[in-house]
């Protein structure tokens, strides 16, 4: 933190001690602070010792927490602490143009973060065999899943991602609700460690025991016209091109989910362009059918999901999120009982489709199906050895079975 910063929480440190730290409050830190710290704090009884707790932890956190910090205490209504920290309302007023990885126009279609609240499954009668052509993936085992959640918050030589802490906080809360095991990276990564979880990630050997992978990698990106390729920013400003992640996920690199579904989802910009659209058009995609090979594909079984299209924007909110992520949580924490994951994508860009920003651009999600099957997420509930339905509970969230 910015030792300007740093002063003027230490010459209003007697004050500050009072602040009232909820647990609400503390999860505006997402991402600025670990989640082992936040809950370290979130279990201080005491509440001046909390609030010392607090910000001991604050002050060793990046420079961007602070203009957090400020966020965070208006949306508490804790006027009188942020009038302490930022007496000339500079420091907010200097955070609202953040609001996208564009600094053009503002967005605040929430008053406040997702409230992430699962509706959970009750049986598996919603899993149907549709059409004979079209498998179901098997996704009702103990052992649902591993989800990898990567998020560079900070940059050394490129504009914050404030508010994506929302994202992670919301992407957290819904897959560990469904029952998945979620890993989080504590700190900004640099491109080569991008690379490097992205690695551990497929061949991670509790993905032999899991029914679906899922990774999320929220960042920078845009397109090198040059050589035609997409690319993600790690926190240093180096560069790994999206096409390798994929690759990732082939058959080959990835052998413990083979015939199983990978989701892989992008919160990135993709280019520079706004979508201010179009009139309006319709058109209909027939697929051929093709016929089966002798061997399994080089990369199948795999949903890739864009919060963008090509060449354009995405957009987020420094108060709530990005666009993307918050309705797609919104629609799977609604519809993942009974929905298949295709669908509620579809679902996602519909309400997506009804967003506009200030200057009234808009956004389109894309989705690529590369051989994916249906697929049910079935939060909440699995079938034993014996076939019965069981509930999970706390422990089961939080752990792999090896049973």
């Amino acid at each position: 933190m910015k030792e300007e910063y740093v002063n003027r929480i230490r010459e209003n440190y007697l004050e500050l001690v009072q602040l009232n730290v909820t647990d609400s409050f503390l999860n505006e830190f997402q991402g600025i602070l670990s989640s082992d710290k936040i809950e370290q704090v979130k279990n201080v009884p005491e509440r001046t010792n909390k609030a010392r707790h607090f910000w001991i932890e604050l002050l060793k956190s990046p420079n961007n927490a602070y203009p957090i910090l400020i966020t965070a205490l208006n949306k508490a209504g804790q006027t009188n602490f942020m009038s302490l920290l930022d007496p000339k309302n500079s420091i907010l007023e200097d955070t609202v143009p953040q609001v996208h990885n564009s600094p053009n126009y503002i967005i605040s279609h929430r008053a406040k973060p997702l409230e992430v609240v699962v509706k959970m499954s009750k049986d598996f009668k919603h899993v149907v065999q549709q059409n004979e052509h079209i498998s179901v993936y098997n996704t009702k085992s103990r052992n649902r899943g591993l989800v990898k959640i990567i998020n560079i918050l900070n940059f050394n030589h490129n504009m914050c991602r404030t508010g994506s802490q929302f994202d992670v906080s919301s992407l957290n809360s819904l897959f560990k609700q469904m029952g998945l095991v979620v890993e989080t990276n504590d700190r900004d990564l640099t491109a080569q460690e991008i690379n490097e979880e992205v690695e551990k990630f497929v061949t991670n050997p509790y993905l032999q025991l899991s029914d679906i992978a899922i990774m999320v990698i929220m960042t920078h990106g845009s397109r090198d016209h040059s050589k035609g390729k997409e690319y993600l920013e790690g926190h240093d400003g180096a560069l790994i091109y999206k096409e390798d992640v994929e690759k990732a996920f082939s058959n080959d690199r990835c052998p413990f989910m083979q015939n199983k579904p990978k989701i892989l989802i992008f919160q990135t910009c993709r280019g520079k362009n706004l979508d201010y659209g179009v009139s309006r058009v319709q058109s209909d995609t027939a697929l051929s059918p093709s016929a089966p090979l002798p061997k399994i594909s080089t990369l199948s079984d795999l949903l890739v999901i864009n919060s963008t299209l090509l060449n354009y924007e995405s957009h987020r909110d420094i108060y709530v999120g990005t666009w993307y992520i918050q309705l797609m949580c919104e629609v799977f924490m609604e519809h993942s009982h009974n929905t298949h994951v295709e669908d509620m994508c579809k679902i996602t860009q519909k309400r997506l489709q009804e967003q506009r920003s200030g200057n009234h651009s808009m956004q389109t999600s894309e989705i690529r199906n590369i051989a994916f099957n249906l697929c049910y997420l079935n939060p909440g509930i699995y079938l034993n050895d014996d076939g019965i339905i069981k509930h999970f509970n706390n422990k089961e969230r939080a752990h792999f079975s090896t049973d």
